[in-house]
């Protein structure tokens, strides 16, 4: 685009601005280009409370009344319309784009010095500013409590310098780049982290999510002692999320997990073939204590809850099951599987 601009003459360049931007009721001019961009430097001062106004707002509220030539006005427009369409594609938080809106005036200003508005798409220091406001801010928001407004004073102070001419542009360019230069290695580790902990998180729910899933499959439709049903909800579920989490869902540990979990549930209900139920009543317990040995994580929970299980083996042999009953399943939320996806 700015190559496009370049190969177009100034005359082609201002006669369009003039066409798009001019005011619908022209007026003669009552202020020079040179006056006018005097009055733009001192213009973002002038503003105590923050505000996202466009230059034209601002002149407006402070110098109403004021009447400029259609090729100043239809510059100025120009920036503000550029400024407008940045901020549109960026994730900015009001106190960023507050400083952006107080800049924008410079860039009118270094615009109407230069008396070429093809300038602008060059990386002057002014659109440099810009540049670093933009790409270290984006994102930010005033929720992360006292790091996020230490961050935002911090530069809060060199724009406010240079905006009240404290500073010069360099000056606090400088301190911006010096700033964001030490900042930056400590940010990143924290985002390190946070990305961490938020992958973390997504995998803790995906464990939940397939640890219920695979007892749902198996449990649906039957009908269990209450407090097998509790077990098989409570610590064994518990159970198949650290082995999920700790595996993953391909690994031999998980589908062994779901071996396990329907070979208990059929142990547990009324069979025509007894010999191998009562094998499994054998078996199951020992086969979960040894697999429990492998596993990097307590299962102090998952033996312990074996007691009830073999109590109610030995009731079922004897022919004294206890009575089953109706249960609701675990609960799923599908969009958890949906929202994992990417993190298989």
């Amino acid at each position: 685009m700015s190559d496009q601009l370049q190969n177009l003459s100034l005359d082609n360049v201002n006669a369009a601005l003039r066409v798009h931007y001019s005011p619908l009721k022209p007026t003669g001019a009552d202020i020079s280009t040179s006056a006018l961009c005097e009055l733009l430097i001192k213009l973002p001062a002038m503003s105590i409370d923050e505000h996202v106004d466009t230059i034209q707002v601002q002149l407006g509220k402070h110098h109403p009344g004021l009447h400029l030539s259609p090729d100043d006005f239809s510059l100025i427009a120009f920036v503000d319309d550029a400024i407008t369409q940045i901020l549109r594609k960026t994730d900015l938080d009001f106190r960023v784009e507050a400083y952006v809106r107080d800049i924008a005036p410079f860039v009118a200003v270094e615009a109407l010095e230069e008396e070429d508005i093809r300038i602008i798409p060059h990386r002057t220091p002014i659109l440099r500013l810009i540049d670093i406001l933009i790409s270290e801010c984006i994102g930010w928001s005033e929720d992360p409590g006292i790091l996020g407004d230490q961050f935002i004073d911090r530069i809060d102070e060199p724009v406010r310098a240079m905006i009240s001419d404290r500073y010069t542009l360099e000056e606090c360019l400088h301190q911006l780049v010096s700033l964001f230069g030490k900042e930056n290695p400590i940010y990143e580790i924290l985002k390190s982290r946070l990305c961490d902990s938020e992958m973390a998180d997504l995998a803790s729910e995906k464990g939940k999510f397939h640890a219920a899933m695979r007892p749902n499959e198996i449990m649906e439709g039957k009908q269990l002692p209450l407090f097998i049903i509790f077990m098989l909800q409570g610590s064994w579920y518990e159970f198949m999320q650290h082995v999920f989490n700790a595996f993953g869902p391909d690994s031999k540990e998980w589908k062994r997990v779901g071996k396990l979990t329907e070979a208990l549930v059929w142990s547990l209900m009324p069979q025509e073939n007894v010999d191998r139920q009562r094998e499994l009543t054998v078996e199951i317990p020992r086969s979960i204590a040894e697999f429990c040995e492998h596993m990097p994580f307590d299962t102090s929970k998952t033996v312990s809850s074996m007691a009830d299980v073999e109590e109610e083996h030995d009731k079922i042999m004897a022919g004294h099951p206890s009575e089953g009953c109706d249960f609701d399943l675990l609960d799923i939320d599908k969009s958890v599987c949906e929202t994992t996806v990417g993190i298989e």
